[in-house]
């Protein structure tokens, strides 16, 4: 069982280098619960226009995205709520300063340790600082 993260999303759904590699993993895993939650509907969004402003990517792909995104949201992925406890477990994960984490990959990790799901992560910063945590985490 996997909780993936925006960085994953984002690389699925629009053309990054390790797009054919991801969607692999995807393919011969296709059997797995794969959950997402909340936050990353929010992210998921916010990268997408981050990609439009910075030229990364025009409105129509955008569009195109975020439909296949919902859609798969609707049928693949289990959207798990963020509880309450999850903020305060980002608070304290961010606290330290030997992992670097932002808000929202603290709130990733919290959110998977607390459903008890391997983190999928393309981020290398939350990938290092899930090692550092001992957090379950591929990638």
């Amino acid at each position: 069982m996997f909780y993936v993260d925006t960085s994953v999303l984002i690389t699925v759904f629009s053309p990054e280098t390790q797009t054919t590699r991801v969607l692999e993993w995807l393919s011969r895993n296709r059997d797995a619960s794969i959950s997402i939650s909340d936050w990353t509907i929010t992210e998921f969004s916010s990268a997408m226009s981050l990609k439009i402003r910075n030229s990364m990517l025009i409105q129509d792909d955008r569009n195109q995205a975020l439909k296949v995104f919902k859609e798969f949201r609707e049928s693949i992925f289990e959207c798990l709520e963020v509880p309450r406890g999850c903020f305060i477990e980002a608070a304290r994960l961010s606290d330290r300063h030997d992992t670097s984490l932002r808000s929202g990959d603290a709130l990733h990790m919290a959110v998977a340790h607390h459903y008890g799901l391997t983190l999928l992560t393309r981020d290398k910063g939350l990938a290092k600082a899930a090692a550092v945590i001992g957090a379950q985490h591929q990638w």
